[in-house]
């Protein structure tokens, strides 16, 4: 697998790709880099991870944290209309926003009940799934 990456993007080129790929944008103020332990299985499953922005007719799911203080159940039902309607909506039950990378804890983050292991595994699963499902149906 290769991993190309830049101040605000990385890219995960897996040695043999599938015609899937996920598109994952991090948040605000947090270096790319922080971000390859969660996503480096789902390249290792033979997704890429590649800017997908000029994409059309994409499908989407959205995987949130419930422990979040940093964005809310709120904001996560406040972006429902500008997202496909199958848009597909994960919650990690117990997980904190700083579960997403791996960057330490952020000020005004939740209070987490699962381990930051327990999330990231049901992150990349969560990401692997939908990107199978995807596949299967022929991309």
């Amino acid at each position: 697998m290769s991993v190309d990456d830049s101040l605000t993007s990385i890219r995960l080129q897996p040695e043999q790709s599938k015609g899937t790929g996920l598109a994952f944008y991090p948040g605000a103020k947090v270096d790319p880099q922080a971000y390859v332990h969660v996503l480096r299985p789902v390249a290792e499953a033979g997704y890429p991870v590649n800017n997908m922005a000029d994409r059309v007719g994409l499908e989407v799911t959205s995987v949130s944290a419930t422990e979040v203080g940093l964005a809310t159940v709120s904001d996560i039902d406040d972006s429902v209309a500008e997202l496909p309607p199958s848009t597909r909506f994960v919650p990690v039950v117990g997980a904190i926003h700083s579960y997403f990378g791996d960057y330490g804890l952020q000020s005004g983050d939740g209070t987490p009940s699962i381990s930051r292991e327990e999330a990231q595994a049901q992150i990349a699963d969560a990401s692997v799934g939908f990107l199978d499902d995807i596949d299967a149906a022929g991309g």
